[in-house]
């Protein structure tokens, strides 16, 4: 039976656990914050949850676009077009 480690409580610890799966500590907050974009939560929202003074800097910095999201977008607007 496997048991759990508890999860490190400081950015020391937590930074030791991500590097021994090759990860970078701040890779943590970009899935975060793309997480938050996927799920559709406000740019605003995002900011303040992640802290930033401003939301150029969320938009800028953390947040990108999946592969799909174009086409989404394309298809969203050929829909609208069709109905009007």
């Amino acid at each position: 039976m496997s048991s759990f480690k508890q999860f490190p409580a400081t950015p020391k610890g937590i930074r030791k656990i991500c590097h021994s799966h090759g990860i970078h500590i701040h890779s943590l907050r970009h899935t975060y914050a793309y997480l938050l974009k996927s799920s559709g939560v406000h740019v605003t929202t995002a900011q303040r949850l992640l802290g930033h003074s401003d939301p150029r800097i969320t938009l800028g910095i953390y947040t990108q676009f999946r592969d799909n999201e174009i086409e989404d977008a394309a298809e969203m607007m050929r829909n609208f077009r069709s109905k009007g």
